[in-house]
């Protein structure tokens, strides 16, 4: 069996997602044990709807960090979507062999690199996370480097993995001023040291609340392209309903500190404005998936 036919197999123990066929060209999403699951299936959701914009037939499918060690993983693949999760864990994953060398040669030639949260963290030369904080973290040299300049979080004090550590966060894309996108934030970056690299950096949304801090941008990376998005644009209304609907039920139970009553109010306030946003994220990362595809296919 030949290494392009063990990718594929591989890939198809991950899961497709859309049509099998050995013909069609592919947009890979990452789904591996550090990934965020929210945020795979977000993914491959907004990828489903991104491809069928396209004129020929694209497969969606989910790789692991195994998939990369071969550079036959990228062969037909027009997009690469990295997901939510702990950055760290990204990179010390894709250290092994030739894996980051693979995906950057794949981005270089001119491959699309899409990214939330945690993923655009790993896309980013320089990582300032938490500063002052128990999770503080400070990276050089990240690896991917799509981004030279800083991806600097959270926005929001004393973050804690947990998963009550959610906020509703409006962001303004840049070339629609009037319109606001509320979005699933959950420890995202925002981008700094822009104004270095003004030929090949596009700010393509801002946080509004943040001094206009650059939520989402687009690198230009030698042939390809890096869209890296602070918050969780992938996030599906439907999972935020059910996380809001649990939150109302300990809510209306709750015996526990004033100050963590105080905290499940704010997070329920959270939900309920994402819920409120409907699928607004997503036909935004849709739209900014779709056109990068249709520019590359073209």
């Amino acid at each position: 069996m030949n290494s392009t036919v063990k990718s594929v197999d591989k890939c198809r123990y991950f899961g497709y997602v859309g049509p099998e066929t050995m013909d069609a060209r592919s947009v890979l999403v990452y789904d591996q044990g550090e990934a965020a699951p929210y945020s795979v299936d977000g993914l491959v959701a907004c990828a489903r709807r991104a491809v069928s914009s396209v004129s020929e037939p694209i497969v969606v499918k989910k790789v692991s960090d195994l998939d990369l060690e071969s550079e036959a993983a990228f062969t037909g693949v027009l997009a690469f979507c990295m997901p939510g999760g702990r950055s760290t864990d990204f990179r010390k994953a894709l250290q092994t062999g030739d894996r980051v060398k693979n995906l950057v040669n794949f981005v270089r030639s001119g491959g699309i690199y899409l990214s939330v949260c945690g993923g655009s963290y790993l896309a980013c030369t320089n990582v300032c996370f938490d500063l002052g904080g128990v999770n503080e973290r400070i990276v050089r040299d990240g690896g991917l480097n799509f981004f030279s300049g800083i991806g600097r979080g959270p926005l929001f004090p004393n973050f804690s993995y947990a998963s009550s550590d959610v906020h509703a966060v409006p962001i303004c894309p840049t070339e629609q001023q009037s319109d606001e996108i509320v979005t699933y934030y959950c420890g995202g970056c925002w981008f700094e040291e822009i104004e270095h690299q003004p030929n090949t950096v596009e700010v393509l949304a801002h946080y509004r609340d943040r001094d206009a801090r650059p939520a989402i941008i687009r690198c230009k990376v030698d042939k390809g392209q890096a869209i890296l998005c602070g918050p969780h644009l992938e996030y599906d209304p439907s999972v935020a309903q059910k996380q809001y609907d649990e939150c109302v039920a300990r809510c209306g139970s709750y015996e526990g500190p004033m100050e963590s009553e105080v905290g499940q109010a704010e997070l329920k306030a959270s939900l309920k404005r994402i819920v409120d946003a409907g699928a607004a994220g997503q036909d935004f990362l849709v739209l900014l998936l779709s056109n990068a595809l249709r520019k590359r296919t073209g």
